[in-house]
């Protein structure tokens, strides 16, 4: 191999400048950054013969084998030289060759390049493909989400109107309740006015139905001091006439205990009866004394029968006070009965026909005393007697009379029965 380098340098030289040529062809070939796809580019199609490598190297044996017998053939100098040119033809000629295999080697480098940029490209573009319809999924998505979004805003709006609405009729269902309560209550109020008018004027009536009777009276009483003047003058007439009077004044006092055991009306006329008899009794007794005493005594006893006639007058107008506020008593304990059974609220569970004594204190006006309703008389079921007190505080303030009337139901015992009402 040294013997052949020694007598063709040329050939040594030519076969490594073939071998740098190639060489910087590779380099200049090499990518050392990444290709820059472009979307509208087109590849271009090469035709190029893929050579395997056992091609390649039964080649280069044979061109090796063609410079070992020209170099061994003895020549002369001529042929030397006709060699030489040869081996440089030769030496051109395979490097124009291996230039050639290079060549090829580079397309097929070439070739392969373009195949994989062409899948790769293939591999974006259905990358960007997949990326156009997830996006366009996405889109969907996000148009059906936005759909679904202001389907359930619109639903959620509506639902805010219907509560609205049925808060505004709620609200008007208790502007309404309230109007009728308070409608109601004016016209618990108009009736509450219309039963104390109507007792005042019962009340008005019987006071003038008691004046009146007090006025008849005192006529009766002003008639029996006439007579007994008269029944003094005659006293002289009539002393056999004691033992009668006493008798009658006997009579007179069995009568008026039966008298007092009969009905209002009945009892103002035996009260009356009975003042004129008590008078003439008395006066025909003042009439016996007068006739045993002297004139004097006479006189003394006609200023007795008058003193004694106005005490009988003072009891009779107590005993119509009495009767009187008797009366009112009577006529005003139903109303305030009725006036605490409307605000009475019957216990869960009580039975019927139950019945309780309350004791209060009330002010004038009807007003109870704070803390002054008490139970004296329990009904036996607890919640029953609770319910009385509380109706006796709501009903407050009470109808009851005025003036001297209201005396008896400063502090009074209501009998709570709301069952008999």
């Amino acid at each position: 191999m040294w013997q052949i380098l020694r007598r063709n340098p040329r050939a040594l030289y030519g076969s490594l400048g073939l071998h740098l040529i190639v060489g910087v062809l590779l380099f200049v070939s090499a990518r050392f950054m990444p290709p820059t796809l472009d979307v509208g580019y087109k590849p271009r199609v090469v035709q190029a013969s893929v050579v395997a490598d056992r091609v390649l190297d039964a080649m280069v044996a044979e061109i090796q084998a063609t410079s070992t017998e020209q170099l061994v053939t003895p020549e002369a100098p001529v042929a030397e030289e006709a060699s030489a040119r040869a081996d440089e033809e030769q030496a051109q000629q395979d490097a124009a060759k291996q230039a050639e295999l290079d060549a090829q080697r580079q397309t097929q480098e070439a070739a392969q390049r373009e195949e994989q940029r062409q899948a790769e490209l293939a591999a974006r573009r259905q990358t960007e493909q997949e990326a156009a319809r997830q996006a366009a999924a996405d889109a969907q998505r996000a148009v059906e989400a936005k759909r679904q979004a202001e389907a359930a805003q619109r639903a959620e709006q509506h639902q805010a109107e219907l509560a609205a609405q049925r808060q505004a009729e709620a609200q008007r269902a208790a502007e309404a309740k309230r109007q009728a309560e308070a409608a109601q209550r004016e016209e618990q109020h108009q009736a509450e006015l219309a039963a104390q008018h109507q007792a005042e004027q019962e009340a008005a009536r019987q006071a003038a139905a008691d004046a009146q009777r007090a006025a008849e009276v005192k006529r009766q009483a002003e008639a029996a001091q006439r007579e007994e003047q008269h029944q003094a003058e005659l006293a002289a007439q009539r002393q056999t006439e004691q033992e009668a009077a006493r008798q009658a004044a006997a009579d007179a006092q069995r009568a008026a205990e039966a008298k007092r055991q009969a009905t209002e009306a009945a009892r103002q006329r035996r009260i009356a009866a009975e003042a004129e008899r008590m008078a003439e009794a008395e006066a025909k007794q003042l009439a016996a004394d007068v006739a045993r005493q002297n004139a004097t005594q006479a006189e003394q006893g006609r200023q007795q029968a008058t003193e004694s006639q106005r005490a009988r007058e003072e009891d009779l107008l107590s005993a119509l006070d009495s009767e009187q506020l008797a009366h009112e008593t009577d006529r005003y304990a139903p109303a305030i009965q009725d006036r605490v059974s409307q605000f009475w609220i019957r216990p869960p569970a009580s039975a019927r026909g139950l019945m309780a004594i309350v004791s209060l204190r009330l002010i004038p006006g009807g007003e109870v005393v704070p803390n002054s309703v008490r139970v004296i008389q329990s009904s036996g079921h607890a919640a029953f007697d609770q319910s009385a007190i509380a109706a006796v505080y709501q009903a407050s303030p009470l109808p009851v009379p005025s003036g001297s009337a209201f005396e008896p139901f400063r502090e009074f015992d209501l009998k709570f029965n709301p069952d008999k009402l």
